[in-house]
């Protein structure tokens, strides 16, 4: 069984398991947009030069505009990735309590104890403000069951935490598919603190850009940690190229919704149940999810095997087009028996 303590995307993981060569996986396991976004750059980058604060206020101007968000300095943070965000977000506050939704991203839980705040893993909101704990950290839409909530919830919750001098820490890494529900209009908002990450729906987690959201004295300390210069000029650009593509993102998102309803199928006939997700990874529960994990393994795909839930499995959303994927799916499906 693939253990919890293993990424979706951890490829060497699974050759080092299954014993295949590089070449021969297709690579399920993760929520990133299989169907990378094809930029083009036609400048040419001087590497020899240190970003420019043109091409980051450019990039900051597109993410507001797909945002839908005003985003300035004061309220916005571009960074290499979000997930340096999280592990660094704990640190910019003296310890004290969080209560975490879980199951969720298994790097939050980790970072937060780290800080030496004190950690209250919880099963839904009502638990969560019970505790009355400084910060309520979720992520939505959640990883990996998909469950999504509200813009009108958050925002009420984050008003209550804000007025006891507390946050709402909201991971937006998948909400690009839900952007109706995202808060970042509400970008610096006092209470409210949003990651968003840029290489999930794009495609391109390699390029490394997250977006932290927050009143300006946290933009300012986690400022200070980043320290000048962090997000590459060729991030930059590609980045200000892809938000600003809505023809291309209106068809990734039709796309994805094809890919997610024949995945679906694919799946439930061979007795899985849908459990939730998104159009960029699925969710199904089987009590023979061990079984089915190693015999895909064993062909070269590799989905997402949780240790504390061993009858989950996530998997990873095809790009519709790519025709051999889906036959060599179908093909290690149809000779499975549980």
């Amino acid at each position: 069984m693939k253990d919890n303590k293993h990424h979706g995307g951890d490829l060497g993981w699974a050759i080092n398991h299954f014993g295949l060569s590089e070449e021969e996986w297709i690579d399920l396991s993760t929520g990133i947009n299989q169907s990378s976004y094809p930029f083009d750059l036609k400048e040419n980058f001087n590497v020899n030069a240190l970003p420019s604060k043109a091409l980051y206020d450019a990039c900051l101007s597109a993410s507001g505009s797909y945002f839908n968000a005003r985003l300035t300095p004061s309220n916005t943070l571009l960074t290499p990735g979000s997930q340096f965000i999280i592990s660094q977000l704990p640190h910019l506050f003296a310890p004290d309590e969080i209560a975490i939704l879980y199951p969720t991203y298994g790097e939050h839980v980790p970072a937060w104890k780290e800080a030496g705040h004190k950690v209250h893993l919880v099963r839904n909101i009502d638990e969560a403000l019970a505790l009355n704990s400084k910060f309520i950290l979720l992520v939505n839409p959640n990883n990996p069951d998909g469950k999504l909530y509200s813009q009108s919830e958050l925002l009420k919750i984050s008003n209550q935490q804000a007025s006891r001098g507390g946050y709402l820490v909201i991971d937006e890494a998948f909400i690009d598919i839900s952007s109706e529900e995202s808060l970042s209009d509400y970008a610096g908002q006092e209470g409210l603190i949003i990651l968003r990450s840029f290489g999930k729906f794009f495609g391109l987690a390699g390029i490394r850009l997250g977006t932290l959201l927050a009143p300006q004295d946290i933009i300012e300390r986690l400022q200070r940690r980043l320290g000048p210069w962090a997000v590459s000029s060729i991030t930059l650009a590609v980045a200000t190229q892809a938000y600003q593509d809505q023809e291309w993102i209106d068809r990734q998102k039709t796309n994805l919704s094809k890919s997610s309803e024949k995945i679906d199928r694919l799946f439930s006939a061979v007795g899985c149940d849908i459990v939730g997700g998104t159009i960029l990874y699925r969710l199904y529960h089987t009590e023979s999810a061990s079984t089915l994990f190693n015999h895909l393994g064993q062909k070269g795909i590799y989905l997402r095997h949780f240790e504390y839930n061993p009858n989950w499995l996530r998997v990873g959303v095809p790009d519709i087009h790519n025709e051999l994927l889906w036959q060599r799916l179908e093909n290690a499906l149809s000779d499975f028996h549980s």
